[in-house]
């Protein structure tokens, strides 16, 4: 088998845990050989085959896997059980964490936050400061800070930000940043 990166000597703490950038040692996908990628603790949070990949400044730890043809991009940092697989996205600032899942074509970025046993599928994209813990979104778009109708109608012009946040106990569907009870 001929591996497609390899760890360099290039390190850095994340989060208490020593992390190598990586180094593409063929061409695949959208990355050229000799192209350097982002950190991951070890060669067990990302797979050898297919197109997967960690790029820019993007960490992956603990026991985290990213695999198929997902990408893992700018400031992101998937750590814990944490899977990312597929076609699936994780950029920006965006944390996953837990056991949780992205999987399909799914996108998360931004500030989001996906913990706990979260599973992230289809083609729902999940952004800005969105926070998911413990939920199950498919093919649904959920971003955040959102704004509650109740709370335009109360506040006429004046406008109050909050955060999403999906439980299992209670679950939200939303539409143009407007928070929707089901």
């Amino acid at each position: 088998m001929q591996y497609k990166y390899k760890l360099t000597e290039e390190t850095k703490k994340v989060q208490g845990e020593i992390v190598y950038r990586i180094q593409a040692l063929k061409d695949f996908a959208d990355v050229k050989a000799g192209q350097l990628g982002g950190f991951i603790a070890s060669e067990n949070n990302l797979s050898q085959f297919h197109s997967a990949w960690v790029y820019d400044s993007a960490c992956v730890l603990r026991n985290a896997w990213v695999e198929e043809d997902s990408k893992v991009k700018g400031r992101a940092v998937v750590k814990g059980d944490a899977r990312i697989s597929g076609h699936a996205k994780v950029s920006g600032n965006a944390l996953i964490s837990g056991s949780s899942r992205i999987e399909e074509n799914a996108r998360v970025t931004g500030w989001a936050s996906i913990r706990g046993q979260s599973h992230i599928c289809g083609n729902a994209c999940v952004c800005h400061r969105a926070k998911v813990r413990d939920g199950f979104v498919m093919d649904e778009v959920l971003t955040g800070p959102v704004l509650r109708p109740s709370k335009l109608e109360a506040m006429d012009s004046e406008l109050e930000l909050q955060d999403l946040s999906l439980t299992n106990d209670y679950n939200l569907h939303q539409e143009n940043d407007i928070e929707l009870e089901p």
